[in-house]
Protein backbone atom coordinates (compact mmCIF):
# COMPACT_ATOMS: atom_id res chain seq x y z
CA UNK A 1 0.00 0.00 0.00
CA UNK A 2 2.93 2.47 0.91
CA UNK A 3 4.45 1.66 -2.01
CA UNK A 4 1.30 2.18 -4.39
CA UNK A 5 0.61 5.47 -3.05
CA UNK A 6 4.38 6.62 -3.11
CA UNK A 7 4.05 5.76 -6.38
CA UNK A 8 0.78 7.85 -7.13
CA UNK A 9 2.76 10.49 -5.56
CA UNK A 10 5.80 10.67 -7.76
CA UNK A 11 3.26 10.23 -10.89
CA UNK A 12 1.39 13.02 -9.60
CA UNK A 13 4.79 15.47 -8.73
CA UNK A 14 5.95 14.43 -12.39
CA UNK A 15 2.38 15.58 -13.94
CA UNK A 16 2.50 18.69 -11.98
CA UNK A 17 6.62 19.44 -13.60
CA UNK A 18 5.17 18.91 -17.02
CA UNK A 19 2.39 21.24 -16.33
CA UNK A 20 4.98 23.84 -14.96
CA UNK A 21 7.08 23.23 -17.78
CA UNK A 22 4.97 23.51 -20.40
CA UNK A 23 3.30 26.94 -19.24
CA UNK A 24 5.87 28.37 -17.26
CA UNK A 25 6.36 31.43 -19.45
CA UNK A 26 2.51 32.23 -19.02
CA UNK A 27 2.43 31.26 -15.36
CA UNK A 28 5.87 33.31 -14.57
CA UNK A 29 3.75 36.42 -17.09
CA UNK A 30 0.89 36.31 -15.07
CA UNK A 31 3.15 36.61 -11.63
CA UNK A 32 5.04 39.52 -12.85
CA UNK A 33 1.65 41.20 -13.86
CA UNK A 34 0.63 40.36 -10.11
CA UNK A 35 4.11 41.82 -8.94
CA UNK A 36 3.95 44.88 -11.60
CA UNK A 37 0.30 45.86 -9.84
CA UNK A 38 1.49 45.55 -6.36
CA UNK A 39 4.46 48.23 -7.41
CA UNK A 40 1.75 50.61 -9.23
CA UNK A 41 -0.95 50.44 -6.80
CA UNK A 42 0.13 48.85 -3.61
CA UNK A 43 -1.42 46.15 -1.62
CA UNK A 44 -4.06 48.10 0.16
CA UNK A 45 -6.33 48.20 -2.62
CA UNK A 46 -6.66 44.36 -2.33
CA UNK A 47 -8.32 45.07 0.63
CA UNK A 48 -12.59 44.37 0.22
CA UNK A 49 -13.18 46.49 3.81
CA UNK A 50 -11.39 48.85 2.47
CA UNK A 51 -13.30 50.86 0.50
CA UNK A 52 -12.69 55.03 0.73
CA UNK A 53 -10.00 55.02 -2.14
CA UNK A 54 -12.93 53.76 -4.88
CA UNK A 55 -15.88 56.31 -3.14
CA UNK A 56 -16.48 59.37 -5.42
CA UNK A 57 -16.55 59.79 -9.22
CA UNK A 58 -17.16 57.41 -11.53
CA UNK A 59 -15.55 54.82 -9.35
CA UNK A 60 -18.31 55.82 -6.90
CA UNK A 61 -20.97 55.21 -9.32
CA UNK A 62 -19.91 51.00 -10.06
CA UNK A 63 -19.18 50.51 -6.06
CA UNK A 64 -22.34 52.25 -5.06
CA UNK A 65 -24.49 50.67 -7.89
CA UNK A 66 -22.73 46.96 -6.52
CA UNK A 67 -23.84 47.65 -2.77
CA UNK A 68 -27.69 48.23 -3.99
CA UNK A 69 -27.39 45.39 -6.59
CA UNK A 70 -26.55 43.09 -3.20
CA UNK A 71 -29.03 44.36 -1.07
CA UNK A 72 -31.76 43.43 -3.59
CA UNK A 73 -33.59 40.77 -3.94
CA UNK A 74 -33.01 37.88 -6.29
CA UNK A 75 -35.06 38.09 -9.45
CA UNK A 76 -35.45 35.53 -12.07
CA UNK A 77 -33.13 37.56 -13.84
CA UNK A 78 -30.53 37.40 -11.87
CA UNK A 79 -28.50 41.01 -12.60
CA UNK A 80 -31.55 42.69 -11.95
CA UNK A 81 -32.62 44.67 -8.69
CA UNK A 82 -35.56 46.99 -7.43
CA UNK A 83 -33.06 48.90 -5.41
CA UNK A 84 -31.73 51.25 -7.65
CA UNK A 85 -35.04 53.16 -9.69
CA UNK A 86 -37.80 51.62 -7.29
CA UNK A 87 -40.61 50.69 -8.05
CA UNK A 88 -38.93 49.54 -11.49
CA UNK A 89 -35.84 47.42 -11.87
CA UNK A 90 -32.95 47.84 -13.61
CA UNK A 91 -29.88 45.47 -14.58
CA UNK A 92 -26.51 46.18 -12.62
CA UNK A 93 -25.09 45.59 -16.37
CA UNK A 94 -25.82 49.71 -16.15
CA UNK A 95 -23.53 50.84 -13.16
CA UNK A 96 -21.32 49.56 -14.92
CA UNK A 97 -20.16 47.47 -11.46
CA UNK A 98 -18.65 44.26 -13.13
CA UNK A 99 -21.85 41.91 -13.18
CA UNK A 100 -19.91 38.61 -12.99
CA UNK A 101 -17.96 39.68 -9.68
CA UNK A 102 -21.28 41.41 -8.32
CA UNK A 103 -23.13 38.53 -8.83
CA UNK A 104 -20.44 36.12 -7.61
CA UNK A 105 -19.98 37.70 -4.23
CA UNK A 106 -23.78 38.48 -3.94
CA UNK A 107 -23.94 34.54 -3.31
CA UNK A 108 -22.12 35.64 0.12
CA UNK A 109 -23.68 38.91 1.10
CA UNK A 110 -24.69 37.23 4.36
CA UNK A 111 -20.66 36.85 4.87
CA UNK A 112 -19.29 40.47 4.34
CA UNK A 113 -18.84 43.24 5.76
CA UNK A 114 -21.30 46.60 4.85
CA UNK A 115 -18.66 48.23 3.33
CA UNK A 116 -17.24 45.63 0.91
CA UNK A 117 -15.41 45.91 -2.60
CA UNK A 118 -14.18 44.00 -5.24
CA UNK A 119 -12.72 46.23 -7.72
CA UNK A 120 -8.85 46.03 -6.40
CA UNK A 121 -9.22 42.22 -6.45
CA UNK A 122 -10.66 42.53 -9.83
CA UNK A 123 -7.51 44.84 -10.74
CA UNK A 124 -4.86 41.99 -9.65
CA UNK A 125 -6.20 39.59 -11.79
CA UNK A 126 -6.56 41.68 -14.88
CA UNK A 127 -2.89 42.74 -14.54
CA UNK A 128 -2.05 38.77 -14.16
CA UNK A 129 -4.54 37.90 -17.18
CA UNK A 130 -2.46 40.75 -19.70
CA UNK A 131 0.68 38.84 -18.30
CA UNK A 132 -0.17 35.36 -19.14
CA UNK A 133 -2.52 35.82 -22.04
CA UNK A 134 0.09 38.21 -24.01
CA UNK A 135 2.14 35.25 -23.31
CA UNK A 136 0.13 33.03 -24.96
CA UNK A 137 0.45 35.08 -28.42
CA UNK A 138 3.96 35.78 -28.51
CA UNK A 139 4.67 32.03 -28.01
CA UNK A 140 3.34 31.34 -31.51
CA UNK A 141 5.69 33.40 -33.14
CA UNK A 142 8.41 33.77 -30.78
CA UNK A 143 10.10 30.54 -28.92
CA UNK A 144 12.68 31.80 -26.74
CA UNK A 145 10.78 31.76 -23.19
CA UNK A 146 12.61 34.63 -21.80
CA UNK A 147 11.81 37.37 -24.89
CA UNK A 148 8.57 36.34 -24.75
CA UNK A 149 8.24 36.75 -20.70
CA UNK A 150 10.09 40.05 -21.05
CA UNK A 151 7.63 41.35 -24.07
CA UNK A 152 4.54 40.41 -21.78
CA UNK A 153 5.62 43.70 -19.66
CA UNK A 154 4.80 45.73 -23.09
CA UNK A 155 1.38 44.57 -22.44
CA UNK A 156 1.31 44.31 -18.68
CA UNK A 157 1.92 48.69 -18.92
CA UNK A 158 0.38 49.37 -21.93
CA UNK A 159 -0.71 52.46 -21.28
CA UNK A 160 -4.63 52.85 -22.11
CA UNK A 161 -4.68 49.70 -20.12
CA UNK A 162 -3.27 50.95 -17.01
CA UNK A 163 -4.97 54.28 -17.23
CA UNK A 164 -8.60 52.90 -17.39
CA UNK A 165 -7.69 50.74 -14.16
CA UNK A 166 -9.66 51.89 -11.49
CA UNK A 167 -11.20 54.52 -13.17
CA UNK A 168 -13.49 52.26 -15.20
CA UNK A 169 -12.46 49.28 -13.85
CA UNK A 170 -15.04 46.77 -15.99
CA UNK A 171 -13.01 48.66 -19.34
CA UNK A 172 -9.73 47.76 -18.04
CA UNK A 173 -10.46 43.79 -18.75
CA UNK A 174 -8.59 44.40 -21.79
CA UNK A 175 -7.61 40.66 -21.70
CA UNK A 176 -10.95 39.99 -23.13
CA UNK A 177 -9.29 41.24 -26.24
CA UNK A 178 -6.07 39.21 -25.74
CA UNK A 179 -8.32 36.16 -25.38
CA UNK A 180 -10.00 36.76 -28.71
CA UNK A 181 -6.75 37.35 -30.52
CA UNK A 182 -5.16 34.17 -28.58
CA UNK A 183 -8.24 32.09 -30.36
CA UNK A 184 -7.45 34.06 -33.91
CA UNK A 185 -3.91 33.33 -34.01
CA UNK A 186 -3.95 29.79 -32.92
CA UNK A 187 -6.80 29.14 -35.09
CA UNK A 188 -5.69 26.09 -36.86
CA UNK A 189 -3.88 24.52 -34.26
CA UNK A 190 -6.07 25.21 -30.82
CA UNK A 191 -9.39 26.02 -32.18
CA UNK A 192 -10.01 24.66 -35.60
CA UNK A 193 -12.51 21.96 -35.39
CA UNK A 194 -16.10 23.02 -35.10
CA UNK A 195 -16.62 22.05 -31.40
CA UNK A 196 -13.38 23.58 -30.30
CA UNK A 197 -14.42 27.46 -31.87
CA UNK A 198 -18.10 26.91 -30.78
CA UNK A 199 -17.17 26.69 -26.74
CA UNK A 200 -14.12 29.16 -27.18
CA UNK A 201 -16.60 31.87 -29.21
CA UNK A 202 -19.70 30.98 -26.64
CA UNK A 203 -17.44 31.23 -23.74
CA UNK A 204 -15.90 35.16 -24.82
CA UNK A 205 -19.21 36.22 -25.97
CA UNK A 206 -21.03 35.23 -22.40
CA UNK A 207 -17.89 37.13 -20.55
CA UNK A 208 -18.46 40.38 -23.04
CA UNK A 209 -21.47 41.41 -21.40
CA UNK A 210 -21.07 39.81 -17.42
CA UNK A 211 -17.72 42.49 -17.62
CA UNK A 212 -18.65 45.62 -19.92
CA UNK A 213 -20.95 45.63 -23.14
CA UNK A 214 -18.59 47.23 -25.10
CA UNK A 215 -16.47 44.14 -25.27
CA UNK A 216 -18.79 43.24 -27.32
CA UNK A 217 -17.98 44.96 -30.49
CA UNK A 218 -14.43 44.24 -29.59
CA UNK A 219 -14.44 40.55 -29.73
CA UNK A 220 -17.53 40.43 -32.41
CA UNK A 221 -14.98 42.19 -34.79
CA UNK A 222 -12.43 39.53 -33.83
CA UNK A 223 -14.25 36.86 -34.27
CA UNK A 224 -15.60 37.57 -37.62
CA UNK A 225 -12.18 37.38 -38.65
CA UNK A 226 -11.68 34.35 -37.02
CA UNK A 227 -14.93 32.97 -39.04
CA UNK A 228 -13.71 34.88 -42.31
CA UNK A 229 -9.94 32.77 -42.21
CA UNK A 230 -12.30 29.56 -41.44
CA UNK A 231 -14.15 30.02 -44.95
CA UNK A 232 -10.87 31.36 -46.94
CA UNK A 233 -9.73 27.77 -45.84
CA UNK A 234 -12.39 25.14 -46.23
CA UNK A 235 -14.38 26.80 -48.08
CA UNK A 236 -17.91 26.16 -46.11
CA UNK A 237 -20.68 28.05 -44.92
CA UNK A 238 -21.66 26.30 -42.04
CA UNK A 239 -17.79 26.81 -40.70
CA UNK A 240 -17.97 30.35 -40.56
CA UNK A 241 -21.16 30.88 -39.10
CA UNK A 242 -20.46 28.80 -36.11
CA UNK A 243 -17.83 30.96 -34.28
CA UNK A 244 -20.27 33.85 -35.32
CA UNK A 245 -23.62 32.23 -34.01
CA UNK A 246 -21.91 30.41 -30.83
CA UNK A 247 -20.28 33.97 -29.92
CA UNK A 248 -23.52 36.16 -30.54
CA UNK A 249 -25.94 33.74 -29.27
CA UNK A 250 -24.22 33.41 -25.80
CA UNK A 251 -23.95 37.02 -25.34
CA UNK A 252 -27.66 37.41 -25.87
CA UNK A 253 -28.93 34.50 -23.54
CA UNK A 254 -26.22 36.34 -21.15
CA UNK A 255 -27.72 39.59 -21.75
CA UNK A 256 -31.15 38.23 -21.16
CA UNK A 257 -30.43 36.76 -17.74
CA UNK A 258 -28.48 39.91 -16.70
CA UNK A 259 -31.24 41.88 -17.25
CA UNK A 260 -29.62 44.28 -19.86
CA UNK A 261 -32.71 43.43 -22.19
CA UNK A 262 -35.50 44.23 -19.98
CA UNK A 263 -34.28 47.89 -18.16
CA UNK A 264 -36.36 50.34 -19.96
CA UNK A 265 -33.23 51.90 -20.89
CA UNK A 266 -32.11 53.97 -24.19
CA UNK A 267 -30.04 51.75 -26.20
CA UNK A 268 -28.53 54.47 -28.07
CA UNK A 269 -26.83 58.14 -26.40
CA UNK A 270 -25.76 60.94 -27.74
CA UNK A 271 -22.12 61.79 -27.99
CA UNK A 272 -21.01 59.57 -31.34
CA UNK A 273 -18.16 61.61 -32.78
CA UNK A 274 -17.55 63.73 -29.45
CA UNK A 275 -15.73 60.64 -28.08
CA UNK A 276 -14.14 59.30 -30.98
CA UNK A 277 -10.47 58.63 -31.95
CA UNK A 278 -7.94 60.99 -33.20
CA UNK A 279 -5.55 59.97 -36.25
CA UNK A 280 -2.90 61.38 -33.94
CA UNK A 281 -3.49 58.85 -31.05
CA UNK A 282 -1.17 56.14 -31.40
CA UNK A 283 1.65 58.91 -30.55
CA UNK A 284 -0.41 61.04 -28.55
CA UNK A 285 1.22 60.88 -25.11
CA UNK A 286 -1.06 62.94 -23.60
CA UNK A 287 1.11 63.35 -20.13
CA UNK A 288 2.07 59.80 -20.54
CA UNK A 289 5.67 60.62 -22.12
CA UNK A 290 9.24 61.91 -20.99
CA UNK A 291 10.29 62.43 -24.52
CA UNK A 292 6.69 62.90 -27.03
CA UNK A 293 4.19 66.01 -26.30
CA UNK A 294 0.48 65.93 -25.27
CA UNK A 295 -0.97 66.92 -29.08
CA UNK A 296 -3.94 68.91 -29.54
CA UNK A 297 -7.62 67.15 -30.03
CA UNK A 298 -10.46 67.84 -32.10
CA UNK A 299 -13.03 67.06 -29.38
CA UNK A 300 -12.58 67.25 -25.52
CA UNK A 301 -14.04 63.84 -25.34
CA UNK A 302 -11.34 61.86 -27.23
CA UNK A 303 -9.45 61.13 -24.59
CA UNK A 304 -11.57 58.22 -24.50
CA UNK A 305 -9.33 57.05 -27.93
CA UNK A 306 -6.54 57.18 -25.98
CA UNK A 307 -3.81 54.28 -27.28
CA UNK A 308 -0.65 55.95 -26.52
CA UNK A 309 1.68 52.81 -27.51
CA UNK A 310 4.72 54.14 -25.92
CA UNK A 311 8.59 55.55 -26.80
CA UNK A 312 10.10 51.75 -27.31
CA UNK A 313 6.76 50.38 -29.14
CA UNK A 314 7.03 53.15 -31.77
CA UNK A 315 10.82 52.68 -32.15
CA UNK A 316 10.43 48.63 -32.17
CA UNK A 317 7.17 49.73 -34.77
CA UNK A 318 9.73 51.76 -37.20
CA UNK A 319 12.24 48.78 -37.22
CA UNK A 320 9.32 46.40 -37.82
CA UNK A 321 8.27 48.11 -40.73
CA UNK A 322 11.56 48.65 -42.21
CA UNK A 323 12.25 44.87 -41.87
CA UNK A 324 8.83 43.99 -43.62
CA UNK A 325 9.80 46.58 -46.49
CA UNK A 326 13.53 45.02 -47.21
CA UNK A 327 12.35 41.53 -46.61
CA UNK A 328 9.44 41.91 -49.32
CA UNK A 329 11.37 43.35 -51.60
CA UNK A 330 14.59 41.06 -51.34
CA UNK A 331 12.45 37.56 -51.04
CA UNK A 332 9.37 39.27 -52.84
CA UNK A 333 7.18 37.37 -50.19
CA UNK A 334 3.42 37.70 -50.03
CA UNK A 335 1.74 38.42 -46.89
CA UNK A 336 -0.15 35.38 -45.44
CA UNK A 337 -3.97 34.97 -45.03
CA UNK A 338 -3.76 35.85 -41.35
CA UNK A 339 -1.82 38.95 -41.65
CA UNK A 340 -4.16 39.97 -44.32
CA UNK A 341 -6.93 39.03 -42.09
CA UNK A 342 -5.02 40.76 -39.38
CA UNK A 343 -4.57 44.29 -41.07
CA UNK A 344 -8.31 44.37 -42.18
CA UNK A 345 -9.43 43.78 -38.35
CA UNK A 346 -7.11 46.82 -37.48
CA UNK A 347 -8.33 49.40 -40.44
CA UNK A 348 -11.60 48.16 -39.50
CA UNK A 349 -11.00 48.60 -35.79
CA UNK A 350 -9.39 52.43 -36.90
CA UNK A 351 -12.27 53.15 -39.23
CA UNK A 352 -15.06 52.49 -36.43
CA UNK A 353 -13.12 54.14 -33.89
CA UNK A 354 -13.26 57.59 -35.37
CA UNK A 355 -16.81 57.07 -36.30
CA UNK A 356 -18.26 59.59 -39.09
CA UNK A 357 -15.76 62.62 -37.75
CA UNK A 358 -12.52 61.80 -39.10
CA UNK A 359 -9.98 64.20 -37.61
CA UNK A 360 -6.19 64.96 -36.80
CA UNK A 361 -4.86 67.05 -34.24
CA UNK A 362 -7.61 69.75 -34.22
CA UNK A 363 -8.22 69.63 -37.51
CA UNK A 364 -11.91 68.18 -39.02
CA UNK A 365 -10.47 66.02 -42.17
CA UNK A 366 -13.95 64.11 -43.19
CA UNK A 367 -17.45 64.94 -42.21
CA UNK A 368 -19.33 61.67 -43.29
CA UNK A 369 -22.39 63.27 -42.72
CA UNK A 370 -23.87 59.85 -41.56
CA UNK A 371 -27.78 60.88 -41.17
CA UNK A 372 -29.26 61.15 -37.58
CA UNK A 373 -31.91 58.56 -36.95
CA UNK A 374 -30.51 56.34 -39.92
CA UNK A 375 -29.71 52.89 -39.16
CA UNK A 376 -26.33 52.91 -39.73
CA UNK A 377 -26.38 56.17 -37.47
CA UNK A 378 -28.32 54.39 -34.57
CA UNK A 379 -26.32 51.27 -34.28
CA UNK A 380 -23.14 53.62 -34.23
CA UNK A 381 -24.15 55.33 -31.53
CA UNK A 382 -25.17 52.26 -29.08
CA UNK A 383 -20.97 52.25 -28.65
CA UNK A 384 -20.86 56.02 -28.86
CA UNK A 385 -17.19 56.47 -27.05
CA UNK A 386 -15.93 55.03 -30.36
CA UNK A 387 -12.34 56.08 -29.50
CA UNK A 388 -11.99 52.57 -27.49
CA UNK A 389 -12.73 50.55 -30.60
CA UNK A 390 -8.82 51.56 -31.51
CA UNK A 391 -7.89 49.31 -28.65
CA UNK A 392 -8.50 46.05 -31.12
CA UNK A 393 -5.59 47.60 -33.82
CA UNK A 394 -3.20 48.69 -30.70
CA UNK A 395 -3.05 45.47 -29.50
CA UNK A 396 -2.09 44.22 -33.46
CA UNK A 397 0.21 47.08 -33.96
CA UNK A 398 2.09 46.25 -30.49
CA UNK A 399 1.89 42.37 -31.53
CA UNK A 400 3.60 42.75 -35.15
CA UNK A 401 6.49 45.48 -33.69
CA UNK A 402 7.39 43.35 -30.92
CA UNK A 403 7.22 40.06 -33.34
CA UNK A 404 8.75 41.56 -36.06
CA UNK A 405 11.82 43.07 -34.66
CA UNK A 406 12.63 40.03 -32.34
CA UNK A 407 12.54 37.63 -35.07
CA UNK A 408 14.03 40.13 -37.73
CA UNK A 409 16.21 41.86 -36.06
CA UNK A 410 17.65 39.62 -33.47
CA UNK A 411 16.40 36.21 -34.95
CA UNK A 412 14.85 34.78 -32.50
CA UNK A 413 17.81 34.56 -30.12
CA UNK A 414 19.88 35.56 -27.24
CA UNK A 415 20.06 38.97 -29.64
CA UNK A 416 16.03 39.07 -29.52
CA UNK A 417 16.07 38.93 -25.64
CA UNK A 418 18.17 42.06 -25.54
CA UNK A 419 15.80 43.69 -27.88
CA UNK A 420 13.34 42.87 -26.15
CA UNK A 421 15.38 43.98 -22.69
CA UNK A 422 16.38 47.32 -24.11
CA UNK A 423 13.61 48.63 -26.11
CA UNK A 424 11.79 47.66 -22.62
CA UNK A 425 13.62 49.69 -20.84
CA UNK A 426 13.27 52.74 -23.29
CA UNK A 427 9.26 52.08 -23.06
CA UNK A 428 9.84 52.30 -19.05
CA UNK A 429 11.50 55.24 -18.93
CA UNK A 430 9.04 56.61 -21.82
CA UNK A 431 5.92 56.00 -19.65
CA UNK A 432 7.23 56.99 -16.33
CA UNK A 433 5.43 60.18 -15.89
CA UNK A 434 1.74 58.27 -16.86
CA UNK A 435 2.98 55.74 -14.16
CA UNK A 436 3.89 57.89 -11.69
CA UNK A 437 0.93 59.70 -11.85
CA UNK A 438 -1.36 56.53 -11.97
CA UNK A 439 0.30 55.41 -8.48
CA UNK A 440 -0.57 58.91 -7.22
CA UNK A 441 -3.83 59.27 -8.27
CA UNK A 442 -5.05 56.05 -6.97
CA UNK A 443 -3.57 56.73 -3.81
CA UNK A 444 -4.76 60.35 -3.41
CA UNK A 445 -8.71 59.21 -4.33
CA UNK A 446 -8.15 57.38 -0.73
CA UNK A 447 -6.84 60.32 1.06
CA UNK A 448 -9.69 62.86 -0.50
CA UNK A 449 -12.22 60.55 -0.11
CA UNK A 450 -11.99 59.90 3.59
CA UNK A 451 -13.38 63.46 3.80
CA UNK A 452 -16.47 62.67 1.09
CA UNK A 453 -19.93 63.87 1.64
CA UNK A 454 -21.73 62.00 4.68
CA UNK A 455 -24.96 62.08 6.55
CA UNK A 456 -24.66 62.99 9.97
CA UNK A 457 -27.66 64.67 11.53
CA UNK A 458 -29.59 62.62 13.43
CA UNK A 459 -32.55 61.98 11.62
CA UNK A 460 -31.40 59.34 9.56
CA UNK A 461 -30.46 57.14 11.90
CA UNK A 462 -33.87 57.77 13.75
CA UNK A 463 -36.12 57.35 10.41
CA UNK A 464 -33.83 54.31 10.01
CA UNK A 465 -34.33 52.53 13.21
CA UNK A 466 -37.71 53.79 13.53
CA UNK A 467 -38.53 50.98 10.45
CA UNK A 468 -41.36 52.40 8.99
CA UNK A 469 -39.53 53.70 5.82
CA UNK A 470 -38.25 51.41 3.49
CA UNK A 471 -38.42 53.84 -0.19
CA UNK A 472 -36.10 56.81 0.17
CA UNK A 473 -36.95 59.09 -2.97
CA UNK A 474 -35.59 61.87 -4.59
CA UNK A 475 -38.12 64.66 -5.91
CA UNK A 476 -35.29 65.65 -8.40
CA UNK A 477 -32.03 63.87 -8.40
CA UNK A 478 -30.80 66.12 -10.66
CA UNK A 479 -30.28 68.67 -7.86
CA UNK A 480 -28.67 66.40 -5.97
CA UNK A 481 -24.59 66.57 -6.34
CA UNK A 482 -22.86 63.35 -7.15
CA UNK A 483 -21.43 63.28 -4.02
CA UNK A 484 -24.39 63.64 -2.31
CA UNK A 485 -26.40 60.72 -3.88
CA UNK A 486 -23.76 58.23 -3.64
CA UNK A 487 -23.71 59.27 0.31
CA UNK A 488 -27.80 58.58 0.14
CA UNK A 489 -27.43 55.39 -1.97
CA UNK A 490 -24.95 54.29 0.75
CA UNK A 491 -27.21 55.42 3.15
CA UNK A 492 -29.81 53.41 1.68
CA UNK A 493 -28.21 50.35 0.79
CA UNK A 494 -26.70 50.05 4.64
CA UNK A 495 -30.17 50.08 5.99
CA UNK A 496 -32.65 48.13 4.17
CA UNK A 497 -34.04 50.87 2.20
CA UNK A 498 -34.54 51.08 -2.08
CA UNK A 499 -34.38 54.83 -3.78
CA UNK A 500 -35.99 55.44 -6.63
CA UNK A 501 -33.59 56.99 -9.47
CA UNK A 502 -29.77 56.17 -9.18
CA UNK A 503 -26.81 57.24 -11.69
CA UNK A 504 -26.78 54.67 -14.88
CA UNK A 505 -24.40 54.38 -17.91
CA UNK A 506 -27.73 54.92 -20.13
CA UNK A 507 -30.73 57.28 -19.53
CA UNK A 508 -33.89 56.07 -19.26
CA UNK A 509 -37.58 57.39 -19.65
CA UNK A 510 -40.03 56.31 -16.90
CA UNK A 511 -40.99 59.81 -15.58
CA UNK A 512 -38.93 59.86 -12.28
CA UNK A 513 -39.81 63.56 -11.68
CA UNK A 514 -43.65 63.40 -12.20
CA UNK A 515 -44.34 59.84 -10.32
CA UNK A 516 -42.07 61.59 -7.13
CA UNK A 517 -44.62 64.10 -7.31
CA UNK A 518 -47.58 62.25 -7.40
CA UNK A 519 -46.40 60.16 -4.52
CA UNK A 520 -45.76 63.47 -2.49
CA UNK A 521 -48.93 64.19 -2.99
CA UNK A 522 -50.11 61.11 -1.91
CA UNK A 523 -48.18 59.52 0.12
CA UNK A 524 -48.35 55.87 0.47
CA UNK A 525 -47.07 54.07 3.32
CA UNK A 526 -43.20 53.66 4.09
CA UNK A 527 -42.22 56.18 1.58
CA UNK A 528 -40.06 59.45 2.45
CA UNK A 529 -38.92 62.34 0.08
CA UNK A 530 -35.62 64.33 -0.16
CA UNK A 531 -35.55 67.77 -1.40
CA UNK A 532 -32.93 70.57 -2.44
CA UNK A 533 -33.65 73.71 -0.53
CA UNK A 534 -34.49 75.18 -4.18
CA UNK A 535 -37.09 72.99 -4.49
CA UNK A 536 -38.91 74.89 -1.68
CA UNK A 537 -41.89 76.34 -3.78
CA UNK A 538 -42.46 72.90 -5.34
CA UNK A 539 -42.92 70.58 -2.39
CA UNK A 540 -44.68 73.27 0.39
CA UNK A 541 -48.26 72.38 -0.53
CA UNK A 542 -47.66 68.34 0.04
CA UNK A 543 -48.97 66.73 2.93
CA UNK A 544 -45.66 65.79 4.29
CA UNK A 545 -43.99 67.08 7.83
CA UNK A 546 -40.58 68.36 6.74
CA UNK A 547 -37.47 68.10 8.22
CA UNK A 548 -33.57 70.10 7.91
CA UNK A 549 -30.87 67.80 7.76
CA UNK A 550 -27.33 67.99 6.17
CA UNK A 551 -28.18 70.75 3.76
CA UNK A 552 -31.49 68.67 2.67
CA UNK A 553 -35.37 69.25 3.26
CA UNK A 554 -36.71 65.76 4.39
CA UNK A 555 -40.80 65.06 3.52
CA UNK A 556 -41.93 62.53 5.85
CA UNK A 557 -45.56 61.82 5.81
CA UNK A 558 -47.90 62.88 8.43
CA UNK A 559 -49.26 60.68 10.76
Amino acid sequence: MYEENNKKHFLSMDKLKIFLKKYRAPLLSALLGMGIFLLLFGPAVLDPAYTDWYASGDPGGHYFGWKLFREADWQVMVGMMNTANYPYSASVVFTDSIPVAAIIFKLFRSLEPADFQYFGLWGFMCFALQGALSTIILKKYIKNDLSVIISSVFFILAPAFVRRMFWHTALASHWLILLGLVFFIWHFEKFGTPKRSIIAWGLLGALCPLIHSYYLIFCGMIAFVFALEDIWKNKKLIRFLLPLLSFSGAALITMYFLGALSSYMNVDAPGLGYYSFNLNSFFDSDGWSIVLPKLDRYTGGQFEGFAYLGGGILILLILALIYTVVTRDLLHTRPSKKTVLASILGLASIFLALSDEISFNSRLLIDLKVPEGGLIHKAWQTFRSTGRIAWVAMYLLMIYAIVSAIRGWGSDTRIGTLIAAIFLALQLIDLSPGLLERRFDVISMGNSNKEKYVLNDSLWAAIAESGKYTHLTFHNKEKLSQDALYAFADYASDNGMTINDYYFARAYDLKVNQRADELARRPQEGYFFIFHPSEEVNFIDYPLEYNNADGFIVGIPAD
